[in-house]
């Protein structure tokens, strides 16, 4: 299992994988760790650069704002993703 709770770590997993079009993260209890990660000052825009499909599991209300923040920095950067539930 790879644990997604820094910013620098999710950084790390992007460069190694840094041509994935489509994450799906079905494991609840990864999907808070992993969308704040996301949400950190200057990730969004680097990480994954080729993202274009981000599938979660039932991300609570919290949840859905984070997410909204990513998608919204991955838009204006020229970077758009869907995100949608698993």
């Amino acid at each position: 299992m790879i644990a997604f709770r820094s910013p620098d770590r999710l950084r790390e997993i992007s460069l190694k994988f840094s041509h994935v079009r489509l994450v799906s993260v079905d494991v609840e209890q990864l999907v808070l760790g992993i969308v704040q990660a996301l949400v950190a000052e200057d990730v969004a825009e680097g990480i994954f650069p080729e993202l274009t499909s981000l599938g979660l599991n039932s991300p609570t209300p919290i949840h859905g704002e984070a997410v909204e923040q990513f998608v919204t920095t991955r838009r204006l950067s020229g970077r758009p993703v869907d995100v949608y539930m698993l």
